[in-house]
């Protein structure tokens, strides 16, 4: 090793001055692109305080187009608020078909939303109105339709859920994204077991540290997240809440600084509230084959379906 180390100071010593800032400047840039820069930087996790802002009225939650209501106050409710893209129509209908069509299971009332972002293009626009018309089941928002725009959806549902313009206030809510597999009636069954004024905020789990490399998906800079760690977040997949932790959220989000990535930003509006993050292993974010014995022994939602198969494994399941 010292051998190593000596060869290597011999030949940076015999390297021209411009070769020598060369060789920096790039040590440098490797090491910024990769983000080794930002985590030697990073504050300690122990000293998390997530800033507070002045209660804003944006223009995220703005709505657009509003579902009809399917709830009434004589039993327990649930309102499914299903995240979807605009483009993606034929998941929507898919899930109207199968796990979306549910209406009463055991006695509890079973409302499904679609919340769905605006586009700049006229002509696809017309077409998510269209939807909305016919089958009005679509809460549709202001905010420009984006993978980076998730937390005005989620804001969004919150704001739906926690005071539905024109229908009853949800005992639950069950925010979750189209690609999945939801077993209803395991649902029921798991949410009979709380009561609408706990404090739940359960789903599935991630203990994680932010992505610091500058091209990856999940790219977060020091100025946006400056700490080593995040909150525990339950995965924006599939969340379940109840009344109680949903005018929580609600009241709050606002006062906090906003942050791209929903899942995340719902952990750091629990943190900040003091609303604890519950794992559920019936709750499966990673895209697997989950058998029928699995699925029969009360596992809820399931990751990573496109729309023939979810067709496909709903019929399996229910057919």
């Amino acid at each position: 090793m010292i051998i190593w180390i000596r060869r290597i100071r011999r030949k940076y010593s015999e390297l021209t001055r411009l070769k020598k800032a060369l060789l920096l400047g790039a040590t440098v840039f490797i090491l910024w692109i990769c983000g080794l820069l930002d985590k030697a930087r990073e504050e300690d996790f122990a000293e998390f305080e997530w800033p507070r802002l002045a209660n804003q009225e944006s223009t995220d939650s703005h709505f657009m187009q509003f579902p009809i209501c399917r709830l009434d106050s004589d039993a327990l409710k649930l309102m499914i608020l299903i995240k979807s893209s605009s483009k993606n129509r034929q998941m929507r209908e898919s899930v109207r078909r199968t796990w979306g069509s549910y209406r009463v299971v055991d006695e509890v009332q079973v409302m499904s939303v679609f919340i769905v972002g605006r586009v700049e293009s006229s002509e696809v626009m017309k077409k998510i109105d269209e939807e909305s018309e016919k089958n009005r089941d679509m809460l549709i928002i202001s905010a420009i339709d984006s993978y980076r725009n998730n937390t005005f959806k989620l804001f969004a549902a919150l704001d739906y859920a926690g005071n539905p313009s024109g229908c009853v206030l949800p005992d639950f809510s069950f925010l979750v994204d189209d690609d999945y597999m939801v077993h209803i009636p395991n649902l029921i069954k798991f949410l009979k077991t709380k009561s609408k004024n706990d404090l739940v905020y359960e789903g599935f789990v991630f203990d994680s540290s932010p992505f610091r490399l500058k091209l990856h998906k999940h790219s977060i800079s020091l100025d946006e997240y400056p700490y080593s760690r995040y909150p525990p977040y339950v995965s924006a997949g599939a969340v379940f809440l109840t009344s109680a932790t949903v005018e929580r959220f609600k009241n709050t989000m606002r006062q906090l600084k906003m942050f791209p990535f929903d899942d995340v930003f719902t952990g750091i509006l629990a943190k900040s509230v003091g609303v604890l993050t519950t794992h559920n292993e019936n709750f499966i974010f990673w895209n697997r084959h989950v058998t029928r014995a699995e699925w029969d022994d009360g596992v809820i939602a399931v990751h990573g379906y496109a729309r023939k198969n979810l067709e496909d494994k709903y019929n399996q399941l229910f057919g």
